[in-house]
Order: C-alpha cells, then sequence, then structure tokens
C-alpha cells in the first residue's frame, strides 16, 4: 500500500514551521494528553537531525516513513490507552528489534513509559551505525 505522504521527500512531508507545545497545569501529574504532544513536537522540532540518523541505516524514504509512523503512534497513544486501560507497572523490561530504531523506541520504549514507572530498552547485541 502506498500513500502520498509516505512517498514523499523529507521536506515536502514535513513543511517548515513549529509546533505549539502545550503545557500540563501546575500541580496535575503529567498523563499521555500532557506528554503526547510534546513528544510529537520534539520530533517535528527536530526531524532533520533524525532523518540525517536514520539514513545512516535506512534509505530516505524509509526514513521519512518510520519518522511518519512514528508520529502516528505517537498521536493515537492516548486514544488506545483509555481502549485498552493497561494496569501501572513498577516495571517493563523490552527487547529492541535492529530496524525501525526510532519507530521501535516509540512504540516499545516511550508508549510503554506512559503506564510504567520503569521501561529498560536493550538493543540488540552488536548493533553499530553503518559508516
Amino acid at each position: 500500500m502506498h500513500s502520498d505522504v509516505i512517498e514523499a521527500e523529507p521536506a515536502a512531508a514535513f513543511p517548515p514551521g513549529r509546533a505549539r507545545r502545550r503545557k500540563h497545569p501546575p500541580g496535575r501529574p503529567a498523563t499521555a494528553d500532557t506528554l503526547v504532544p510534546g513528544l510529537a513536537a520534539a520530533v517535528l522540532r527536530h526531524r532533520n537531525e533524525l532523518l540525517s540518523v536514520l539514513t545512516r541505516v535506512a534509505t530516505a524514504q524509509a526514513a521519512t516513513d518510520e519518522v511518519l509512523r512514528s508520529l502516528r503512534a505517537l498521536s493515537g497513544a492516548p486514544w488506545e490507552l483509555l481502549r485498552n486501560a493497561p494496569r501501572r507497572l513498577g516495571r517493563l523490561a523490552t527487547f529492541l528489534p535492529s530496524n525501525n530504531l526510532l519507530y521501535s523506541y516509540v512504540l516499545f520504549g516511550v508508549i510503554p513509559s506512559l503506564y510504567a514507572d520503569e521501561v529498560r530498552l536493550r538493543p540488540r547485541r552488536g548493533w553499530r551505525p553503518q559508516p
């Protein structure tokens, strides 16, 4: 399945501009609704740096797709948490795959951190960036 957004060059998929960052009210604990917009804004704000790193191990098209999928996963996280209502965990450990570095970090690290006090990520043994 193909989409114009996924097949677009980075500049077309991520037009210049600043995302607005919402802050949660003082005294209220941070939740998915207060954290996710800031995380998504950070990914957008640093997209060029992220794409620069990701294109060391993937094509520009694949890297752009990965950033978009990471943003989509982040934006859907609050709804998924409401829908599935996972119980709060004290500690969670996960192993990261060797591909889709940013997306895996979001999916297996960032999103679980919204319902776990501690998340431990372990990259694949022997992973090294390409020269």
